[in-house]
């Protein structure tokens, strides 16, 4: 059971990591290679 706690633990930490990352990097507004926003918001350029 501590393994498969481990693998959860680190599993649920990095999906809030890639989420807290992505956010960053469109609110940054910097990374043309994101395509997260394109589908939902009009094209900046």
């Amino acid at each position: 059971m501590p393994i498969e706690f481990g693998a959860t633990q680190a599993m649920e930490l990095q999906k809030l990591d890639i989420h807290h990352h992505r956010s960053r990097q469109v609110k940054a507004g910097d990374n043309p290679d994101i395509k997260v926003e394109t589908t939902t918001s009009p094209p900046l350029r």
